[in-house]
């Protein structure tokens, strides 16, 4: 391999385009989609028990109903 590994000719080299724009720096990308994919799971979570709670008369009902997976 010649050349550094931030320019020059290396094996990675043949396989990038010359026509693609450089990456953007990291102070210039938001982070907002970042953050709520993070915590989408959670968020994910909460939101099917505000529905089983919702759709069932009691809470024993929709933790039952969680419990189940359903």
């Amino acid at each position: 391999m010649t050349g550094s590994a931030w320019g020059g000719d290396t094996e990675l080299r043949q396989h990038l385009s010359t026509q693609n724009p450089p990456p953007l720096a990291g102070q210039l990308v938001n982070n907002t989609l970042v953050w709520v994919l993070a915590f989408a799971p959670m968020i994910g979570y909460m939101l099917e028990w505000m529905l089983a709670f919702a759709i069932h008369d009691n809470e024993f009902r929709a933790e039952k109903v969680m419990a189940e997976g359903g």
